[in-house]
């Protein structure tokens, strides 16, 4: 089992619908409880990180 907090985040980035389908499964298996992204190719990841950081700031800036 593997202990890990729940902000805890694993981009997988392969072409491979299948392959990311396995690593997902193996993650479950093993008692991985963070959130799983997957992704065909790394412009697609950078493109949901820099949103997500994007999302991130602007709150920051609303609360201060």
């Amino acid at each position: 089992m593997v202990n890990s907090p729940n902000w805890l985040r694993i981009i997988l980035i392969d072409d491979d619908i299948v392959l990311n389908l396995i690593n997902k499964k193996i993650l479950h298996i093993i008692g991985f409880k963070g959130e799983v992204l997957d992704f065909n190719n790394g412009l697609q990841a950078i493109s949901r990180i820099h949103k997500e950081i994007q999302f991130i700031l602007n709150y920051i800036k609303i609360q201060v």
